[in-house]
């Protein structure tokens, strides 16, 4: 792929997600390019996130737009994309935006709107269904369901990560979050370390968007299956620096600290269980969890 559509697609997929987060106000994640054939997941969200889930394939630019009916675009694809879609746990939805007019329209992938050919299959996308806020609603019954399939999508995109740990393997996630946004934007990191120490990555959310969230209380709505607490092994260090500066005497004699004003295990055991281990000044603060 050229330089030249490495941006137009960076350009497309940096539109929908401000549309999504602006517009329709919904959590906006981005997926890695290992991701077959998927750019993003929006989850719904109401006063809270609902925990209904859309799954986005983002194209952008002039080639996408040129074949058109008097209703609507014209998306043409491979075969090996729409099985994929097709066995997806999520709705996926093919999004196509236009940098020119700054608009991004949309169309589900489903048995009714794709239409198989000798070689491929295409799918209209409307001119009538531009994402933002007019398609709140049919987006949100899209990704509709009963509760209990609902837990059950959720499930089977987690289901690798439960197998490793019924393996023995130990789960972390790394996390970083922007806080002088109200974006909610930050990035994520799963990784995995077996019974020799060796570790791993296994999932990298490069960038991911939670407007209004801290992330304390995000972690345990991604991913609820889990007994979520932070790496205390790995805390201790930051943990003792942070003590220093909040509880110690430091005397510049002997450039040491004499005393403290509260004991260590006591100071530890009132912080958040759940919390940064280090924050920089207007980045991100960092939080590893087990």
């Amino acid at each position: 792929m050229s330089k030249k559509s490495d941006k137009t697609e960076r350009i497309g997929v940096n539109a929908v997600e401000s549309i999504v987060l602006k517009e329709l106000g919904w959590i906006f994640r981005e997926q890695p390019t290992s991701d077959y054939g998927i750019d993003c997941h929006t989850e719904i969200t109401e006063d809270n996130p609902t925990g209904r889930l859309i799954a986005l394939q983002i194209k952008s630019g002039k080639s996408y737009l040129i074949e058109k009916t008097k209703t609507g675009f014209i998306f043409r694809g491979e075969p090996r994309h729409l099985d994929y879609w097709r066995r997806h746990s999520l709705p996926v939805i093919v999004v196509l935006y236009d940098p020119a007019t700054e608009k991004a329209y949309w169309q589900a992938v489903t048995l009714k709107t794709v239409t198989a050919l000798k070689k491929g299959w295409k799918i209209e996308v409307p001119f009538d269904q531009m994402l933002g806020k007019k398609s709140a609603q049919a987006l949100s019954e899209l990704a509709e369901g009963p509760d209990n399939l609902r837990r059950l999508n959720a499930l089977a995109l987690a289901k690798p990560w439960m197998e490793l740990l019924q393996k023995g393997e130990e789960l972390f996630l790394e996390a970083d979050e922007w806080v002088n946004k109200s974006m909610g934007r930050g990035s994520l990191k799963l990784r995995a370390r077996d019974s020799s120490g060796k570790e791993r990555d296994v999932k990298d959310w490069p960038f991911v968007m939670f407007p209004g969230m801290p992330y304390v209380g995000v972690f345990p709505h991604i991913f609820p299956w889990a007994n979520i607490s932070v790496d205390e092994e790995f805390y201790a260090e930051y943990d003792e620096g942070y003590y220093d500066n909040e509880c110690g005497v430091w005397d510049n004699e002997d450039g040491r600290y004499i005393m403290h004003t509260e004991d260590f295990n006591e100071w530890r055991g009132a912080l958040m269980p759940i919390r940064p281990y280090e924050i920089y000044s207007g980045k991100w603060p960092n939080f590893g969890c087990g």
